[in-house]
C-alpha cells in the first residue's frame, strides 16, 4: 500500500507512515489510485507545446519560427514548402484540366499537411473545430510590447500568436486581420468549386473569428497542434 499523504510505499495494514508519520486510517491506496500530476507543457520532436485545457495541445511557435514572437514561414493551403510568390500560377495543386486537385476536405495528418511534413511525429494542422475551440474557450489579449499579436490563455498557460496579414504575390494583402490556416476546405456555393479554406482571422482583443473566404493560393501562417492523447 501507499501512504495517502506522501505517496511512499509502506507495509500493508500500516496505521502510520514510517516516512512522514501521518495516520493511514483504514484506507488502502494502490499504486494506480495515486495519480501522477499531468504535465501541462513539454516537447515533441523538438518542438514545444502547452496544454490550454482544450481537446488538443498547441505549439508555442509557428512553423519556421524559433521564438513565439517570430512569424515563421508562409504556406499556400495544401503545400508543404514556403515560397516567395503566392498566386494561382505558382500554386502546385492546380488541376491540369482547370480548378484544383482533389486532396480531401480535411488535410490534417496527410502528405498535404505542412505541419506533419515539416515537424513530423504527431504534429499536424488544426481543424476548423479546434481553431473555433481556441477562440471560444480561451481568453484573448492584444499585445504590441515586442511585436503585434494576441496572447491566448487557458488552463493557466498561454501561447502568443504573432499578427500578420496573408501573403498574395510577393507582398501582403491590404486587410487588417492576422491570418492562420486550418486544415478544412470550404465549398463555395457561388462558384461551385472548393477554392476557399476556413482560417482564423483576428485583430485586437475582441475580434477573432473563423472565416471561410480565404483563397487557398494565399500564403498564411500555421500554428501546429498535437492530439490530447500525446
Amino acid at each position: 500500500m501507499y501512504c495517502k499523504h506522501c505517496g511512499k510505499s509502506i507495509d500493508e495494514d500500516s496505521t502510520f507512515c514510517r516516512f512522514c508519520g501521518k495516520p493511514q486510517g483504514i484506507i488502502v491506496h494502490t499504486e494506480s489510485s495515486f495519480e501522477k500530476p499531468i504535465p501541462t507543457a513539454g516537447k515533441a520532436n523538438g518542438h514545444e507545446w502547452v496544454d490550454l485545457g482544450l481537446s488538443v495541445k498547441w505549439a508555442t511557435c509557428n512553423i519556421g519560427a524559433k521564438d513565439p514572437t517570430e512569424k515563421g514561414q508562409f504556406f499556400a493551403w495544401g503545400e508543404t514548402e514556403p515560397k516567395g510568390f503566392y498566386s494561382e500560377d505558382t500554386y502546385k495543386l492546380k488541376s491540369f484540366w482547370g480548378g484544383y486537385k482533389k486532396i480531401g476536405n480535411n488535410i490534417a495528418g496527410t502528405k498535404y499537411d505542412a505541419a506533419k511534413v515539416q515537424w513530423g511525429g504527431l504534429w499536424r494542422m488544426p481543424t476548423k473545430e479546434e481553431m473555433q475551440e481556441l477562440i471560444d474557450c480561451c481568453s484573448w489579449k492584444w499585445s504590441s510590447l515586442i511585436v503585434k499579436g494576441c496572447i491566448v490563455t487557458g488552463n493557466g498557460n498561454h501561447i502568443f500568436l504573432p499578427y500578420t496579414q496573408a501573403m498574395s504575390g510577393s507582398g501582403f494583402l491590404g486587410n487588417t486581420s492576422g491570418s492562420y490556416w486550418t486544415d478544412t476546405l470550404d465549398y463555395d456555393t457561388f462558384t461551385g468549386c472548393m477554392s476557399y479554406v476556413w482560417g482564423l482571422i483576428f485583430f485586437g482583443s475582441d475580434f477573432q473569428k473563423i472565416d471561410n473566404l480565404i483563397g487557398r493560393t494565399e500564403g498564411l501562417l500555421i500554428r501546429p497542434v498535437l492530439d490530447d492523447k500525446y
